[in-house]
This record gives structure tokens, sequence and C-alpha cells, in this order.
């Protein structure tokens, strides 16, 4: 009997990729609502999976490394994360805060715009993709600050 070499047909090759698909769209919110700390951080630290994880839940370390990346913001905003300032946060820390730490972002307003402050704005980092973030207008003018406990 003759065999035949297997080809993927277009068929086969869209059901697996669905099936991809399905698999990740039901791990990803297990590694986000276990704030499986490993997990994270293999997804982070690859540029191609990134937009897996939201900047929004991550530690002040993943903050830090974003140091100088720009952000788009709604409203065609250009935001300049300037840098990760920890904040005090002693004694024990309440079941729902998943962070091990406080810590304040601190963005530059890019192109000589100004922000309304004390806002949700619709921020994108070009590889973690989208997020909400609540901004607030520092004393010093251009300057912003996302504040995570």
């Amino acid at each position: 009997m003759e065999q035949r070499a297997l080809k993927p047909s277009r068929r086969n090759l869209l059901v697996g990729l669905g099936g991809a698909a399905i698999a990740a769209m039901v791990a990803l919110p297990l590694v986000r609502s276990t704030g499986s700390d490993r997990a994270r951080r293999i997804l982070a630290a690859n540029p191609l999976t990134r937009r897996f994880v939201s900047l929004v839940h991550a530690e002040q370390d993943e903050w830090t490394a974003q140091v100088g990346a720009t952000f788009a913001a709604a409203g065609g905003y250009r935001l300049r994360l300037a840098g990760v300032e920890p904040l005090p946060s002693a004694g024990d820390r309440p079941a729902e805060v998943t962070r091990q730490s406080a810590f304040l972002a601190v963005f530059d307003v890019l192109d000589g715009k100004s922000m309304a402050g004390d806002l949700i704005y619709a921020v994108s980092h070009p590889e973690y993709g989208a997020m909400p973030l609540f901004l607030s207008a520092s004393a010093r003018p251009g300057r912003m600050v996302a504040l995570f406990n």
C-alpha cells in the first residue's frame, strides 16, 4: 500500500488556529485572575506575547523596564514613561490587591500638549496593547501620573 505525504489543508489549518485561539481565550483569563507571576513573566518577557498580558496588572519592575517607551492616549496624546517611583506600602495588603507594593508611573506629555487630569484614558503601548489608565495631573506642567496600588 502506498503512503501519501500529509499536507495540511486550509480547512485543517483554520481549525487548528481556531482551536489555538479558543485555548488562549480560556487560558489567559486564568493567568490574569490567578496572578501567576511565573506565567506572567514568561509572557511579558517576549515582545510577541506581551499583548496577552496587560501592563495595568504589572508589578513595578515590569513598568520600570518600560521607562522611555512612548504610549498613545485617546485624544491624540502621546506620553513617554519618564520614570517609576516606589510608594510606601507597609503592613499587610488587602486580599484583593495583587501587587507586592504600590508605585507611581510618571509620564511626560509629548508634543507640547497638556491633558486634563483625574480622568480614565484609553492608553496604548506598542507591545502590551490597549489599557485604561486613570491619569492625574502632576504639579509639574506637562506631566501626568498613574498610581498603582
